[in-house]
């Protein structure tokens, strides 16, 4: 009885210092949760083996919720998740709609649908450790779902808003901003060196346009969205009828589209030997950008100084790729089309942790950044042209940084 007695107090007394313990922790992390929302970044120092990147993933965890794009990203119809209760029984997943989840039961063939508001509501329950509630209605199912997406490594369920890199004596800007890198050509020919965006310059482009979309007009952004999904039918659509024209769709009697480079651009050159090997190009983004400027005559694009000098310099021919793509959404009818939505796209936050951030070189690592960092939302000019040289970092955009004082 003595003995039952001292361990039953032990256990006491250890889950007090545990709660204690974890009380203390978790207001250091909303405390420096509070101080990088404010601030945009934050750095946490220490001796080795304290605990700082565990508490910078702790802080990204209280900065990146759950959203219903990331539910229907990570759910597959066709599925098994199992019972929340426990039971050997299993729920098949049978459609992702808009606002909710259809799910059925092994036992049964009717469907339920939890809303993505139920499901996240249990979720952030279970991540803060509340027992959510499994008693009737839709709660089972709702849990069901919220149960499956805890299962998943934070980095993977939030693969798009949160990374962790570390930095080491080598690192420089090309290898965190921007860099060239080789590229082997469309025709299988030798090999193209392209500036492309490092781990920063991708993770801020897709927290900007996030930031963008989330802060537009819900019809604006339905229109930009649609119109940009029809470009890629478009671009499917050229390369279809260029394969037919044999290689050489016509543009004029002697220049013609001969292949396009996934997501890049078209090629096109001329039937006499005296044009590049390869073609000249027409960049997509810059037909997308005319497109949305209301370009439709060569005069437009020469004055047009948002695209690049090369669609300005090939008018002549740019302004016929333009128009066939202006009668290709003329065609899909847009204009005519409901393109009116009740779901706005939700702001989401983007956390990147970079450990061990004082063995780099940061002068040499974020160049331009330094000044970016302190001026949110402010372009500054790369070295690098990646769809142009500019460079944001938007307000959501966190980073967390540790350093290791023995160093």
């Amino acid at each position: 009885e003595i003995i039952e007695s001292l361990t039953t107090n032990k256990e006491r007394f250890d889950t007090f210092q545990n709660k204690k313990k974890k009380k203390k922790l978790m207001s250091s992390i909303y405390k420096n949760r509070d101080l990088l929302k404010y601030k945009k970044q934050i750095i946490l120092q220490g001796p080795p083996g304290t605990g700082k990147t565990r508490e910078a993933k702790l802080i990204a965890k209280e900065m990146i919720y759950l959203t219903s794009d990331i539910i229907k990203n990570k759910l597959v119809v066709g599925s098994k998740i199992a019972n929340a209760s426990g039971a050997k029984e299993y729920y098949t997943i049978k459609a992702i709609n808009d606002d909710s989840v259809t799910v059925i039961s092994d036992r049964t063939t009717q469907d339920w649908n939890p809303s993505y508001k139920e499901i996240i509501e249990k979720y952030n329950q279970l991540t803060k450790e509340i027992e959510p509630s499994n008693k009737n209605g839709m709660d089972p199912y709702s849990l069901a779902v919220a149960k499956h997406l805890n299962e998943f490594k934070f980095e993977e369920l939030f693969e798009e808003q949160f990374k962790i890199i570390q930095f080491h004596p080598s690192y420089t800007y090309e290898d965190f901003v921007r860099g060239i890198v080789a590229k082997p050509n469309s025709d299988g020919e030798g090999i193209l060196y392209e500036a492309e965006n490092k781990t920063l310059g991708a993770f801020a482009k897709n927290a900007l346009e996030n930031f963008v979309d989330s802060n537009k007009d819900v019809v604006a952004i339905t229109k930009e969205v649609k119109v940009k999904e029809l470009f890629e039918n478009f671009v499917e659509y050229l390369n279809d009828e260029i394969e037919k024209a044999n290689g050489f769709y016509s543009l004029t009697d002697n220049v013609g589209l001969i292949s396009s480079d996934d997501e890049y651009a078209f090629r096109y050159k001329g039937l006499n030997d005296g044009w590049l090997k390869n073609g000249n190009r027409i960049l997509f983004k810059d037909i997308l950008q005319s497109y949305f400027a209301g370009d439709s005559v060569r005069k437009h694009i020469k004055n047009n100084q948002k695209i690049s000098g090369l669609a300005r310099q090939h008018a002549s021919y740019f302004v016929r790729v333009l128009n066939l793509f202006q009668k290709f959404i003329e065609d899909e009818n847009l204009e005519n089309n409901s393109i009116k939505t009740e779901q706005q796209i939700d702001q989401k936050n983007y956390v990147l942790i970079v450990d061990e951030i004082n063995r780099a070189n940061l002068s040499s690592v974020l160049g331009e950044l330094i000044y970016a960092l302190e001026y949110r939302g402010e372009a500054v000019e790369s070295m690098y042209d990646v769809e142009g040289k500019e460079l944001i970092l938007p307000q959501n955009l966190y980073i967390i940084g540790t350093m290791n004082t023995a160093d």
